[in-house]
């Protein structure tokens, strides 16, 4: 089942976050940027 909330992301209770990231591994742009600097 899908549940749709707003808020913040990385300050979530889930248990894991994942973000995919391409074969260089660059995170410099939205959402993966948020990311790294977490």
């Amino acid at each position: 089942m899908i549940h749709y909330m707003q808020g913040n992301l990385l300050q979530s209770r889930a248990e894991a976050l994942v973000n995919t990231v391409n074969e260089v591994g660059v995170m410099g742009k939205g959402i993966a940027l948020a990311f790294r600097e977490a």
